[in-house]
């Protein structure tokens, strides 16, 4: 039997995409280099507490996508943005995770879940997107 889930979350932001897309990865693409090589990634299993991570594909200001890789699971983000207008940005994120076994497929199940994960995952997007708007007013 599988253990997959998977979860979508969409969100409509009043900034310009290239500051979502700063909010979202930082001020450049140089935190989005991969700290492992694909060999150690692939053929070695994170003890607890240790997360592997991989970018697995980045187009500046429209989409990126990673995966995290713990002892309980492995999951794989994708991130999209779209400019809706003048200065409104759509946000998709879709997130589906394959679990190692039951028991930690359980633990998100009855846990809190990849729904609180990802409803978590947009507030802090927009938490970051306040910020850059503050900081923008001071400068004015």
């Amino acid at each position: 039997m599988a253990h997959q889930r998977t979860v979508r979350g969409t969100d409509e932001y009043d900034f310009p995409v290239e500051l979502v897309w700063k909010a979202l990865t930082g001020s450049n693409n140089s935190n989005l280099v991969d700290p492992l090589d694909e060999e150690t990634y692939n053929n070695s299993v994170p003890k607890p507490g240790t997360v592997f991570t991989r970018s697995l594909e980045v187009v500046t200001n429209e989409r990126f996508s990673f995966q995290i890789k713990t002892v309980m699971y492995t999951a794989t983000w994708k991130i999209a943005l779209k400019s809706t207008g003048a200065c409104k940005t759509r946000v998709t994120v879709d997130e589906i995770v394959d679990f190692a076994d039951f028991r930690a497929f359980a633990a998100c199940r009855f846990g809190a879940g990849l729904s609180h994960e990802m409803r978590y995952f947009m507030k802090d997007v927009e938490s970051k997107l306040k910020n850059y708007e503050k900081k923008l007013k001071l400068r004015l």
